[in-house]
């Protein structure tokens, strides 16, 4: 296997890997995300590449898959201006990366999560979301 250094900004933004595929890297911030084999993608938990989350008003996300029935990435919030309804569509499994979050779960129970907790909610559960910020969460949503 070939490998290739991209260098982007000087040597603290260097990525060693595999040789990319023609039109399969780009620069998203300061780093390179790459698909550098078909199917495989690579980021960074401390991407500065975030963009306005279409399914969450006040939120962003960075998006680091979705094919196969599978999405998955971060999200985070910089600034909670009060509970956040969310009722995922699909199976989410995720991991609280910074910040903290009380899920209160419509039906009852109440989940209080840090850094570090994983958890998992089944699709139509309704909840409501009760953060700290900021707020970092690495999520997979996967369908059957």
């Amino acid at each position: 296997m070939h490998f290739t250094q991209v260098m982007v900004n000087g040597p603290d933004d260097v990525y060693v890997g595999p040789s990319a595929r023609a039109g399969t890297d780009r620069v998203v911030g300061r780093r390179v995300q790459m698909e550098p084999h078909p199917g495989v993608f690579v980021s960074e938990a401390s991407t500065d590449a975030w963009e306005p989350d279409p399914d969450v008003p006040g939120t962003q996300m960075h998006e680091l898959v979705h094919a196969d029935g599978v999405w998955a990435g971060l999200t985070r919030y910089t600034r909670a201006d009060g509970p956040v309804p969310w009722t995922p569509d699909h199976r989410e499994v995720a991991l609280i990366l910074e910040g903290s979050v009380r899920i209160e779960i419509a039906d009852g129970g109440t989940l209080d999560l840090r850094v570090g907790d994983l958890f998992s909610l089944p699709p139509g559960v309704e909840t409501t979301w009760h953060m700290t910020t900021p707020f970092k969460g690495m999520w997979v949503l996967a369908s059957d």
